[in-house]
């Protein structure tokens, strides 16, 4: 997806450069966490163990992969467009303290739309009480999404599952994230 927020935003002349350098920044976070997704999604779909667990909760493992490498091209796409790009850029790459205090309502508008928009996001399913509805398909997206991050921050996404307490999931759902995210890491 092309970014044309963005691209409008750098070529407004009457933004500053450090405004310029600050949508930079923000673009280039975003550019490598959709690359890191899709990085997590490559390893996690060659991984030996994922793959055996898949076999035994679906008997449409190609389509269920072919679905899923259709949710990972397009990870993330509506933090490229207006409805997030300018909340969450001010809030993570402001040009100063000032903007960030400014943009916290943006910034939590562009939280609840891109969630809203986004099912690989648990909170979609809660906010609409349909927790037990998760599809397998939007549990691995979620769990490349939390790899990825993993990935940026040096972390293991399984300790930091484990440490949250905020999630909420239906209990099948539980059980596949334990068992996709122990076999990206190869714990038994």
């Amino acid at each position: 997806m092309l970014p044309l927020v963005y691209l409008s935003i750098k070529s407004d002349p009457s933004i500053s450069d450090e405004q310029k350098q600050k949508e930079d920044e923000y673009k280039d976070y975003v550019d490598e966490h959709v690359q890191n997704v899709k990085r997590a999604w490559k390893k996690l779909s060659q991984n030996k163990k994922f793959k055996e667990y898949i076999k035994t909760v679906t008997d449409h493992e190609k389509l269920l992969y072919t679905f899923v490498d259709t949710l990972i091209e397009n990870h993330d796409y509506t933090k490229y467009g207006i409805d997030e790009w300018e909340g969450y850029r001010k809030w993570y790459f402001p040009v100063d303290e000032q903007e960030k205090e400014d943009a916290t309502r943006l910034q939590e508008m562009a939280w609840e739309h891109h969630y809203e928009n986004n099912p690989h996001h648990w909170d979609c399913w809660y906010k609409h009480n349909n927790i037990d509805e998760m599809l397998l398909e939007y549990v691995i997206e979620m769990c490349c999404d939390w790899i990825a991050m993993s990935m940026k921050f040096g972390s293991n996404a399984l300790d930091w599952y484990h440490s949250q307490k905020d999630i909420v999931l239906g209990e099948k759902q539980k059980i596949w994230v334990e068992n996709i995210l122990k076999a990206n890491y190869s714990v038994d």
